[in-house]
C-alpha cells in the first residue's frame, strides 16, 4: 500500500512496485511449496516416541480383539468358512505387521530403561481414565477425585524428571498428621470437639473412597497389562515388575475395603445402596432419551423428566454421608464388666457423658509418659498397645471392639504407661475423670470393678 501511494512523477515508482510484488509472491509461493519437503527433511512429521508406541500398542490390542472374535462371528452364521479363513489370515498378517513395527522401534529407538518408563506412564494414563469415569459416574467425590489426579500428575512429573516413582503416600500421611494435630487441638476447645469428630469421620469415608478408586484403577491396569502381554508388546521383566507393583497396590486397596466393611458395615451398605440408586437413575435417563429419539415421548416431557433425575443424581454425587459411621454406646456399655451392674434404665445417662472419638488407621490415641485424664472404650476397630523400655519397643496387646484401655492413668493419676495406636479405622468412646466421678458417685460398685480391672491390666503388662 505504501509503494502504490508513491507519486506518479517519482522516477523509480514502477521499479519499487515490481520489487515489492515479487517479494510478496516469493514469501507466499516458495514456503508454501517447500514446507512439506522441509518438514519431512527435518523429521518434524514423525510423532513423538511415546505417541507412536501407544498407537502401535492400541492397534495391536484392537487387532487381537478382532482376531479373537472371528470364531464367535463364524458361529453366528454371518459368513462362510472360506471367508472366515481369509479374514483370519488377513488379521493375523496385520497383527504380525504391527508386532514387526513395534520390534523395529524397540531395536532402533527404545532402550530398556525408556521402555520401562513408558510402560509406567501408560499405566498412569489408564488409572487416570478410570478415575475420570468413576467421578463422572458419581462413585467418588470431587475432593477424592482432585487428590488422586494430583497424585498421578505428581507421579508423571517425577517419572519424566527424576526417572523414579515418588512415594506420594508419604506426602498424604504428612498432611494427615498435620490435620490430626489440629483436630486434637480442637478437642480441647469448647464447641469445636464436634467439628473435630465429624472431620475424623469424613477422613474414614474419604479413605474408603480412595481405596475403592485404587481398587478399580489397579484392576484396570492389570487388565491392560494382560492385553499387552497377549500381543507381546512388553519385555518380560518390565511386564513382571509392573504387574507385581499394581497387584500389590490392588491387594492393599482390597484389604482396606475389607477392613472398613468389617468395622463399619452400615456405612458400606449405605454406600452400596447409593451406588445402586445411581445405576437405576442412569438407566431411567437412558430409557427416556431412547423414547425421545424414537418419538414416543415429547421433547418437553423428556427434558423435564431428565432434569428431575439429574437433580437426584447431583444429590447422590455429594460427599458420602458419614452418619452411618457413628456407633451408639448403649450396646457397647453392656459388654464392659464394670458397667454390668448398672440398671438398664441408667445406660442412657452414662452414654450421654461419653464422647465419641474416631481415629484413622495409624493414628496415635494415647502416648506413653503423657498425662492422662480419660479412659477409652472401643466401639469398632482394632488398636495395638505397645510400650518402650530402654529404647526398645514391644507390643503388649491387641484390643478389639468391646474392650477398654487407659483406666490406669484415669484411676491413679499416673502418666500413660503405654502407647496405643489404631491399626484399623476405629470408633471409640472416651470417659473423662470429671464425668467418671459423677458416674461413680451415682454407682459406687463401679469403683471396685474399675480397680480390679486396673490390677489385672498391671499384671498383664508386668508379664
Amino acid at each position: 500500500a505504501i509503494v502504490l501511494s508513491l507519486p506518479e512523477e517519482f522516477a523509480l515508482r514502477e521499479l519499487f512496485i515490481t520489487l515489492v510484488i515479487g517479494a510478496v509472491l516469493f514469501t507466499l509461493l516458495v514456503p508454501g511449496l517447500t514446507i512439506e519437503f522441509l518438514v519431512r527433511k527435518l523429521g518434524l512429521d514423525v510423532a513423538p516416541l511415546p505417541d507412536r508406541v501407544a498407537r502401535l500398542e492400541g492397534e495391536g490390542v484392537a487387532k487381537q480383539h478382532a482376531l479373537d472374535r472371528l470364531p464367535e462371528l463364524l458361529k453366528g452364521g454371518l459368513f462362510s468358512m472360506s471367508i472366515a479363513e481369509e479374514l483370519q489370515e488377513y488379521c493375523t498378517e496385520d497383527l504380525e505387521e504391527t508386532h514387526h513395527q513395534m520390534e523395529k522401534i524397540r531395536a532402533q529407538e527404545l532402550d530398556h530403561e525408556t521402555e520401562g518408563q513408558l510402560a509406567i506412564l501408560r499405566a498412569f494414563a489408564e488409572e487416570k481414565a478410570v478415575y475420570v469415569h468413576l467421578f463422572n459416574e458419581g462413585q467418588i467425590g470431587e475432593r477424592t477425585f482432585r487428590d488422586m489426579i494430583a497424585e498421578l500428575t505428581f507421579q508423571v512429573d517425577a517419572i519424566r524428571h527424576t526417572e523414579q516413582i515418588e512415594n506420594v503416600h508419604s506426602h498424604r500421611f504428612s498432611r494427615r498428621r498435620v490435620e490430626n494435630f489440629f483436630l486434637n487441638l480442637f478437642d480441647r476447645l469448647p464447641g469445636l470437639s464436634r467439628v473435630a469428630e465429624r472431620a475424623r469421620l469424613a477422613h474414614i469415608a474419604s479413605d474408603y473412597e480412595r481405596a475403592w478408586a485404587h481398587c478399580q484403577g489397579s484392576a484396570s491396569v492389570l487388565e491392560m497389562i494382560d492385553n499387552l502381554t497377549q500381543m507381546e508388546s512388553l519385555p518380560d521383566d518390565i511386564r513382571d515388575t509392573l504387574h507385581a507393583r499394581y497387584e500389590r497396590w490392588h491387594e492393599t486397596a482390597v484389604r482396606q475395603l475389607d477392613q472398613t466393611a468389617g468395622q463399619y458395615p452400615e456405612f458400606v451398605a449405605s454406600l452400596q445402596g447409593r451406588q445402586g440408586r445411581r445405576i437405576v437413575l442412569l438407566a431411567q435417563v437412558e430409557t427416556i432419551e431412547e423414547q425421545e429419539e424414537y418419538g414416543t415421548l415429547p421433547r418437553p416431557v423428556a427434558e423435564t423428566l431428565i432434569e428431575d433425575i439429574n437433580h437426584q443424581l447431583s444429590h447422590l454425587r455429594r460427599s458420602v454421608e458419614v452418619s452411618q459411621l457413628r456407633v451408639e454406646p448403649t450396646e457397647l456399655l453392656r459388654k464392659v464388666p464394670f458397667f454390668q451392674g448398672v440398671p438398664p434404665d441408667e445406660f442412657t445417662d452414662i452414654a450421654n457423658k461419653m464422647r465419641s472419638r474416631t481415629f484413622t488407621e495409624g493414628s496415635t490415641i494415647i502416648q506413653q509418659d503423657t498425662k492422662g485424664d480419660s479412659m477409652f472404650l472401643i466401639a469398632r476397630g482394632v488398636v495395638r498397645v505397645s510400650r518402650e523400655d530402654d529404647g526398645v519397643s514391644r507390643d503388649l496387646a491387641t484390643l478389639m471392639a468391646g474392650e477398654f484401655f487407659g483406666e490406669m492413668a484415669l484411676l491413679h493419676g499416673e502418666p500413660r504407661t503405654a502407647t496405643v495406636r489404631a491399626i484399623t479405622p476405629s470408633s471409640l468412646y472416651e470417659l473423662r475423670r470429671d464425668d467418671l466421678d459423677e458416674v461413680i458417685e451415682k454407682y459406687p460398685d463401679m469403683q471396685a470393678a474399675l480397680h480390679q480391672a486396673s490390677e489385672e491390666r498391671k499384671a498383664q503388662m508386668a508379664g
